[in-house]
């Protein structure tokens, strides 16, 4: 039987483990992952859609107050107006009714669940509630249903918040009349 050297046991046993050492490495390069784009989370890179991410420092660097100044910034996605003062969201030029926006994960604007008289109101997530915004441009209907012929926007939240925070707004009307909520 052919024995081996302890010292060459040794030097064989430290090349096998200098070669697995990458393995072991951690792979965060930074990039940043999504979940809207094929309902799995993978790197943003890798998704089969054109998507644009807002991150809550892009949020923070930005000086906005509500949804709505976000959204305008996305390339690709208008804002409409669809009467009584209404917002909709349009991506690629599609009515917004073929926009579909998720909370979470969950959808908001549907036809059938009205909220403020509105299908969805584009001021009713405080934007320091928000982690992250995933904007998917194009078809997403395959997966999402014929709400998202013209895109998606994803809204994630922040959890577990351990301080309440509130929110009051007022505004004046140039007739001197104001309304708070």
């Amino acid at each position: 039987m052919f024995r081996l050297n302890p010292f060459v046991r040794v030097g064989l046993c430290l090349s096998a483990i200098s070669c697995a050492w990458p393995v072991l490495a951690v792979d965060d390069d930074g990039e940043t992952m999504v979940v809207t784009a094929s309902s799995v989370e993978q790197n943003l890179k890798d998704a089969p859609a054109s998507i644009s991410v807002i991150t809550q420092e892009d949020l923070q660097r930005k000086p906005v107050q509500n949804l709505k100044d976000v959204l305008k910034e996305v390339p690709g996605v208008q804002l409409t107006n669809e009467g009584d003062n209404r917002k909709g969201v349009s991506i690629r030029g599609l009515d917004s009714s073929y926009t579909l926006i998720l909370v979470d994960g969950k959808r908001v604007n549907s036809r059938n669940a009205v909220f403020r008289h509105n299908d969805f109101d584009l001021n009713w997530i405080p934007v320091d509630s928000i982690e992250r915004i995933e904007v998917v441009r194009g078809p997403m209907s395959s997966l999402y249903g014929s709400d998202a012929l013209g895109g998606v926007v994803n809204i994630i939240t922040k959890k577990n918040r351990s301080e309440m925070v509130g929110y009051r707004y007022r505004r004046y009307h140039h007739s001197g009349t104001s309304r708070s909520r």
